[in-house]
């Protein structure tokens, strides 16, 4: 069995797909964390050991070691690494993991748009309940088509799409104003603080679909 791996030297490093759980190495094809080391490694955080440790120190499950984890899933073939997005946006329902860009690609082919960043797949947790949720942008051309109806038929088609592909049941589907999902300075979508901002009831919404609008301010 091959696994993802790349040949350690001197100057190269290396790196592995690895199950953070099982702490292996995992197969070419398979997503997994990345984990790293060599000599373009730093140390470790000044005057942090503990995320020190957790973050530099990972240990496979047959003492080698230590390793950067990075945070960053990704599939490993012959030609290379391709990074799928961070483990700690992954979505988990019932042990399985998704990535939130599969369920946002349906996004992309339902409504036809290649925006990048302009949709985000998070989960929420309400009380006992776990919610699965797509948050769309809304062109501001478009935001007088996002009724409650549009909202409603948009989210019956994503929900079937979704199980179709993923096995995975899509609780809710929420449309914004365009530019509201929160990003880094670089780009990238703020999965965690959607979420927050959500379950505070600080984010602007234009209209949703599913049983999250009973239990947030929306």
């Amino acid at each position: 069995m091959e696994t993802g791996s790349h040949p350690t030297d001197s100057t190269r490093g290396e790196a592995l797909i690895v199950d953070s759980v099982a702490a292996v190495p995992l197969q070419h094809g398979k997503v997994g964390e990345i984990w790293l080391r060599g000599p373009h490694i730093a140390a470790g955080y000044l005057g942090d050991e503990s995320a020190t440790q957790h973050t530099f120190g990972g240990t496979l499950s047959n003492g080698d070691g230590p390793f950067l984890r990075t945070g960053d899933l990704a599939f490993s073939m012959d030609e290379g690494l391709y990074i799928v997005g961070r483990a700690k946006d992954t979505i988990i329902v019932r042990g399985r993991n998704y990535a939130p860009s599969d369920i946002e690609q349906l996004w992309t082919e339902l409504t036809g748009s290649v925006r990048q960043g302009y949709a985000a797949a998070i989960q929420i947790e309400i009380g006992e309940a776990q919610h699965v949720v797509l948050v769309a942008e809304v062109k501001r051309a478009d935001v007088r088509k996002a009724d409650t109806t549009s909202v409603e038929l948009l989210a019956q088609s994503l929900r079937a799409l979704a199980m179709e592909r993923l096995e995975l049941g899509v609780t809710d589907l929420i449309l914004v104003p365009e530019g509201t999902i929160p990003r880094t300075t670089s780009g990238k979508v703020q999965r965690l603080e959607l979420a927050r901002s959500l379950r505070a009831g600080e984010a602007s919404w234009l209209a949703s679909a599913g049983p999250l609008k009973n239990s947030l301010r929306l």
